[in-house]
C-alpha cells in the first residue's frame, strides 16, 4: 500500500481491558493532539498463522447497504458515493473487484466473498450489543421482514488469512466487550484472529455525510503512506478542518 517518502514516528499501543474503548487518537501531547505526533496503530496479542507480509493478493470484495434497513437503520445516502470511489481506487491500483450491494449483500454472499478477498471495504450500518456480543456485527437489508446481522459470531467460523487489510466503515465496529475473564471480544480481534493482517474500525457512531470524505482521504494517502500513515494523516485532516471543501469554504469536521 506505498511506502513512505519521510520517516515518521509511529506509536503502537497494546490496551488492556477498558483500554480498549479509549480514543487514544484524541490524547493530547506537549499540548497538540497526539496524531500531531505520531501514527497510531493499536496492537493485539494474537499471532495469526500465517504471515502475509510481501505476499498481498490482488483480490477486493467491496460491500455495501445503503437502503433502509428497518429498526431505526435509515437509509445512508452517501454510501454509494462512498462505494464508486473506493471501487475506483481498487481498480486503478489493479484489483480485482467483486461488489456486493444491497440485496446482493446477503449473508451467503459475503462469506464466500470473504474466503478469498486480500482487501475489504464495507460500508454499512453496524450493530454493537453488549449484552449479547457474539450477535453484533453489520447490519444487512431484512429478509421476509426478520431484521439480518452478519455476526461476530459467523465471522469467528472464516479462514480470513488472505486478508491483508479490512476497512470497516460502520457505526460501532471497533468497540468490544470485555469479560470478567479479560477476555476481549469485537470485531477487529475476531477478524485478526482468523488471520486478518489489520483492520480499520469505527469507536463510535459515523456520521454518513463525513465518512464518503474520510474514506476517500484515507485512500488517496495509501497512494503514498503505510495504513497507520494514511490514517494520522486523515485524522489531521479532521483536526484542521481540511477534510472537506465546498466553494471555497471549509466545513468543520473536528467534532467527534
Amino acid at each position: 500500500f506505498g511506502n513512505s517518502p519521510a520517516k515518521l514516528m509511529s506509536l503502537k499501543i497494546s490496551p488492556d481491558g477498558g483500554l480498549f474503548g479509549f480514543p487514544f487518537a484524541a490524547l493530547k501531547y506537549k499540548g497538540t493532539a497526539l496524531p500531531e505526533h505520531f501514527s497510531i496503530s493499536i496492537t493485539l496479542p494474537i499471532e495469526n498463522e500465517v504471515n502475509m507480509s510481501g505476499n498481498v493478493g490482488k483480490k477486493a470484495l467491496l460491500i455495501g447497504v445503503s437502503e433502509d434497513c428497518g429498526n431505526g437503520y435509515v437509509k445512508l445516502d452517501n454510501v454509494e458515493s462512498e462505494l464508486d470511489y473506493v471501487r475506483s481506487w481498487m481498480v486503478d491500483n489493479h484489483y480485482e473487484v467483486e461488489s456486493l450491494v444491497n440485496r446482493e449483500a446477503n449473508e451467503s454472499n459475503i462469506l464466500r466473498g470473504l474466503e478469498g478477498a486480500n482487501l475489504l471495504h464495507i460500508a454499512c450500518h453496524g450493530e454493537f450489543q453488549p449484552d449479547k456480543p457474539g450477535e453484533s456485527g453489520f447490519v444487512l437489508l431484512p429478509t421476509d421482514g426478520n431484521m439480518q446481522v452478519l455476526s461476530l459470531t459467523k465471522l469467528s467460523c472464516l479462514n480470513l488469512h488472505h486478508i491483508e487489510h479490512a476497512t470497516l466503515s460502520a457505526c460501532w465496529t471497533a468497540d468490544r466487550f470485555i469479560s470478567p475473564s479479560r477476555l476481549t471480544i469485537g470485531l477487529p480481534e475476531t477478524m485478526i484472529f482468523r488471520g486478518a493482517r489489520s483492520v480499520l474500525a469505527c469507536l463510535w457512531e459515523v456520521d454518513d455525510d463525513i465518512a464518503v470524505h474520510f474514506m476517500k482521504r484515507f485512500y488517496e494517502y495509501l497512494e503514498k503512506y503505510p495504513r497507520d500513515q494514511a490514517l494520522q494523516k486523515t485524522q489531521l485532516d479532521c483536526i484542521y478542518n481540511r477534510l472537506i471543501k465546498i466553494q471555497n469554504h471549509i466545513i468543520d469536521t473536528s467534532s467527534p
